[in-house]
């Protein structure tokens, strides 16, 4: 059975002193630690781990950023429509679209909170 390396102490605490991370499993603080175990949990700290760590905490999937963009999109078309729309710039008669523009704007916030909310929970 193969036997993992093991790391370099000095390797992990060179990262720890340059990042200043939390502890991977329970976020406990690890600045100033000279050990490769969190005081807290006991979980025995990698580099490989933080990164991992990191991975996942990254931010938001590409999938929730995408769709916060195409939301910021049709709102601001929708805004515009109703400043457009009172200086004589559009047709009078675009009242019907520019109702339906508005309900999608909000149904996209709506959808686009959930989104951000859902993930945000995943991640903690």
């Amino acid at each position: 059975m193969p036997v993992a390396p093991r790391e370099d102490p000095d390797r992990l605490f060179r990262y720890m002193a340059e990042h200043r991370p939390d502890c991977p499993k329970c976020r406990y603080c690890l600045e100033g630690l000279r050990s490769d175990r969190c005081p807290e949990c006991g979980q025995k700290l990698s580099v490989a781990a933080f990164l991992a760590a990191r991975r996942r905490r990254s931010g938001m999937p590409r999938w929730v950023q995408g769709l916060g963009q195409a939301t910021a999109v049709v709102c601001f078309f929708t805004v515009a429509m109703w400043v457009l729309r009172p200086l004589g710039i559009l047709n009078p008669r675009t009242g019907w679209f520019m109702i339906a523009a508005l309900g999608v704007s909000v149904a996209m916030v709506a959808v686009f909170t959930g989104a951000v909310v859902v993930t945000w929970k995943r991640g903690e």
